[in-house]
């Protein structure tokens, strides 16, 4: 799966989402861009805003409720800490 990102998503009180074999993620930033990020996408840090974050799985588009937070990308790994 070394061509395909994990997504996690944690909050004070834990792991929100934790996600294997994604192929995509589209995601709002706080300055209002929308950044679609794809496996090898060029390490990363930004401030992502509250909304809908959308990603794709074995095909799938899922559709999740994010809080705002710090995204970080390295390594086919997309992190966002959130304070709530």
């Amino acid at each position: 799966m070394d061509d395909l990102l994990s997504l996690k998503v944690f909050s004070p009180s834990g792991v929100e989402i934790d996600l294997e074999g994604v192929s995509s993620v589209n995601i709002r930033l706080e300055n209002g861009m929308l950044l679609g990020i794809l496996p090898g996408h060029a390490p990363l840090v930004a401030s992502s805003a509250k909304g809908e974050l959308i990603c794709t799985q074995n095909g799938e588009r899922k559709k999740l409720a994010v809080a705002a937070g710090i995204l970080t990308v390295e390594k086919n790994l997309v992190k966002i800490l959130t304070t709530s």
